[in-house]
């Protein structure tokens, strides 16, 4: 299934760049500064230029930039400066475009000509011309993490009711909920569920249920989900949702992970 997503994103990618340069291509009978600009570095021609912006910062315009008809090759990659990630279906990424010459992306935040802000900016405008390679990318990086992986359909709906669980305390989404499941019972998953907003504080503490211990080095513990709600481990073994057997499975996945 992932790489048909995969194949799928690497197609909508291409789709969409051809889109970018349809939109532009009647807007550059004329061409303009920047295409002119990139022509002349790449000794072609500004007519054959297209480009889409993705943000522009007082004078510094963030690109993907490239010649129509150009080969590109499909291949998924990704793109990290200042801990923000962009993700591409195709060996293409960012030009920095400012004051007639181009740069990476790394080397206009070196410069402080882009903030964290702005590549967030960038980040989101980007996102949601290329939905489908961010969801693949990220759904990706949420399995590394986690030694089971579950359905799609089972995290939606865990991440719902974490939500909806927490709607009286904090506005949370399901876009910065991911998962790490290290137990799956018959429709019970114990897991810890990771929010990026939320910072725990550093230190070593247990849990023991069941003569069974958990070490913890966060004020993270973990959660047991079932039917719609949430759980302590010892409240779920308590009240026979878990067995002790259950508890050295949980136990010995997250020494493996």
């Amino acid at each position: 299934m992932k790489k048909v997503l995969a194949i799928l994103c690497i197609v909508l990618g291409l789709l969409g760049f051809c889109a970018c340069e349809q939109n532009t291509e009647g807007e550059q009978n004329k061409p303009d500064e920047i295409a002119v600009a990139y022509a002349e570095l790449h000794n072609g021609k500004a007519s054959d230029v297209v480009y889409d912006s993705y943000g522009e910062f007082d004078g510094t315009n963030v690109l993907i930039i490239s010649f129509k008809n150009a080969a590109v090759s499909d291949a998924l990659n990704t793109e990290i400066v200042d801990g923000v990630d962009f993700h591409f279906s195709v060996l293409i990424t960012f030009d920095v475009y400012r004051k007639g010459a181009f740069y990476t992306l790394q080397e206009a935040f070196n410069n402080k000509w882009l903030t964290h802000e702005d590549l967030l900016t960038v980040r989101s405008n980007h996102k949601k011309a290329h939905e489908l390679i961010y969801e693949y990318f990220e759904e990706q990086k949420e399995d590394e993490k986690s030694p089971i992986v579950l359905e799609k359909a089972v995290k939606q709906e865990i991440k719902a009711a974490f939500v909806e669980a927490n709607k009286n305390e904090y506005s949370l989404c399901e876009e910065e909920i991911s998962l790490r499941c290290y137990g799956a019972f018959d429709g019970l998953y114990v897991l810890y569920v990771d929010v990026e907003s939320w910072m725990y504080p550093s230190v070593v503490w247990s849990e023991v249920v069941a003569d069974v211990e958990f070490v913890y080095g966060s004020g993270q513990s973990l959660k047991v989900y079932s039917d719609g709600a949430f759980y302590s481990l010892s409240y779920a073994y308590e009240n026979g949702f878990l067995t002790r057997d259950n508890l050295l499975t949980v136990q010995q996945n997250r020494r493996g992970h």
